[in-house]
């Protein structure tokens, strides 16, 4: 069996658009680090919050430039090859990490309160 992305939205979620400031100050324990981006989706009915993420292709190319020779000097070339076709396709071999919350009130108020001004009316 191998694996497939599906994307939350079709699953019923409904992206959220976050910034990197409001994500250190919503997140304070899940710092967003540099050259990667983070991906907010949220499900009103099982209050699910799940935060995908994945680098960005500038950051795919540094990394693919200026790591490849050290990478086939330590690992050799076919878990190189390995490790970069990995880096480009992150979502086709699932090779990105997420964050899954299930949102309560009084622990999480904040949060939620951002969600549902950024969501509005829709429901997800």
């Amino acid at each position: 069996m191998t694996y497939q992305y599906i994307n939350p939205t079709e699953k019923g979620f409904i992206r959220v658009p976050v910034t990197r400031r409001q994500h250190n100050k919503l997140l304070p324990n899940r710092k967003r680090r540099f050259g990667v981006k983070v991906e907010y989706y949220w499900k009103a009915e099982t209050r699910t919050f799940e935060a995908q993420y994945l680098h960005y292709w500038w950051m795919k190319v540094c990394l693919t430039v200026f790591m490849t020779i050290p990478a086939v000097i330590m690992q050799g070339l076919p878990e190189t090859a390995r490790d970069i076709g990995n880096l480009v396709h992150e979502r086709k071999r699932g090779k990105f990490s997420a964050d899954r919350s299930f949102l309560r009130d009084e622990r999480d108020s904040e949060l939620l309160e951002f969600i549902t001004k950024q969501v509005g009316g829709k429901r997800g």
